[in-house]
């Protein structure tokens, strides 16, 4: 059963390792770090990320993001499974836990950005600008 931790003082140097192991040209550090704090930056209004794991060992990361110009949208933010774990259903489980939070949070769609210099092995799996419309 995977369970999900908000990323607190608790969990945030493990989140730190398994979003580089996942992601190792992009530093997410302070993404990670700003979603802590209680007031998100001000070009955002949600920012926050969890560590999911299984029997207590991390399986990957998620995170929702909003912008104030897209109300009704959240962006899928450091969505991503350790390779050990890929191809298991997790990202599956993941993706729905990340889309039941954005309708808990009263989003009406879930976004997903990718791009072929930064995340080329993503756009294998999702088209640059994916929005899914989900209520």
């Amino acid at each position: 059963m995977l369970t999900y931790e908000l990323i607190s003082q608790n969990n945030l140097q493990e989140a730190i390792m398994v979003q580089k192991t996942i992601f190792p040209d992009e530093n997410g550090s302070q993404d990670l770090i700003d979603s802590m704090n209680s007031a998100p930056p001000s070009h955002q209004f949600l920012q926050r990320h969890w560590l999911v794991r299984e029997n207590n060992q991390p399986v990957g990361i998620v995170g929702l993001y909003a912008y104030k110009d897209y109300p009704e949208d959240a962006w899928l933010g450091w969505y991503g499974i350790l390779e050990v774990f890929r191809g298991k259903g997790y990202g599956r489980k993941i993706f729905n836990f990340a889309k039941e939070q954005a309708l808990l949070l009263n989003f009406k769609n879930l976004r997903l950005y990718t791009d072929e210099e930064d995340n080329f092995i993503a756009t294998k799996f999702h088209i640059p600008v994916y929005l899914i419309n989900i209520l």
